[in-house]
């Protein structure tokens, strides 16, 4: 299973960047070529495309109405929650029993 990201806390800010230092000691960088910039482009795609495959996955493997396939994205995502909504369903019922 892979390992969830971190959450930010109310404290952290989602653009939280270092500030540069006051005598700017980076070295210049050229800019990338058309070619660079396409080859950036199309891995970071391909990257966003795997996340998302790999989370259809992981919700084949967790919810057992889908572990028969043959259901499309849309059909995926509804199923997944129809399972979670009957899960927090059940587990609010046993609490109450407790």
């Amino acid at each position: 299973r892979p390992a969830k990201s971190r959450k930010l806390s109310q404290t952290e800010s989602p653009s939280k960047r270092r500030k540069s230092s006051p005598t700017g000691n980076k070295a210049h960088r050229e800019n990338l070529s058309e070619e660079q910039k396409r080859n950036n482009h199309i891995l970071s795609e391909q990257k966003r495309r795997n996340l998302i495959k790999n989370g259809f996955e992981e919700l084949h493997q967790l919810v057992p109405e889908l572990r028969q396939g043959g259901f499309s994205k849309s059909n995926i995502l509804l199923e997944s929650a129809n399972f979670l909504d009957e899960l927090v369903r059940v587990n609010t019922e046993m609490k109450k029993a407790l």
